[in-house]
């Protein structure tokens, strides 16, 4: 079976990018997950987590569920079923937003923030070792990625807005 993408011809489907994205993303995923075990959270929570600490630390920011899931570019039903299980590890906590009584605010806890900050490490870690064998093209690689998604995003928005 043979792949086209446009004029290019991939004579084996193990060569297909759509193949090798697949492989690569699910050899992410098993090695974050080995990692996040460690500290008892998910790939997803970990998103999540590091979204919400960027936000709090780093811009001094509030931050509601929507906008949380907003920045993460995820389901605001799916973040609404993470953050409850964070809360519920202890991780994260609501509080009455300063300016909108109807909504409430998420807050790292002390724990949240030490877990986030271990899982920090773990990942710089993982990605130095995940990527080291492209490391001097990596700047092109992940340009090339972003301009892909960002494509990518820009047609199914696109497709959205003519449902």
């Amino acid at each position: 079976m043979r792949c086209k993408i446009g004029d290019v011809k991939f004579s084996d489907r193990h060569i297909a990018p759509g193949y090798l994205l697949w492989r690569l993303a699910n050899l992410w995923q098993k090695f974050m997950r080995e990692k996040l075990d460690a500290l008892d959270i998910t790939h997803v929570q970990f998103a999540l987590l590091k979204a919400l600490y960027w936000e709090m630390e780093e811009k001094e920011k509030s931050v509601t569920q929507v906008e949380l899931a907003n920045v993460c570019s995820m389901d605001v039903m799916m973040t609404s079923q993470v953050v409850r299980t964070l809360e519920k590890k202890k991780l994260v906590e609501r509080a009455q937003h300063p300016h909108d009584t109807r909504a409430k605010v998420l807050i790292l806890t002390p724990e949240g923030k030490k877990v986030i900050r271990k899982a920090f490490d773990f990942v710089s870690d993982l990605n130095d070792q995940f990527f080291k064998p492209v490391e001097k093209r990596l700047p092109r690689i992940v340009a090339v990625m972003q301009k892909i998604i960002d494509a990518n995003e820009k047609l199914l928005q696109e497709n959205q807005n003519h449902e």
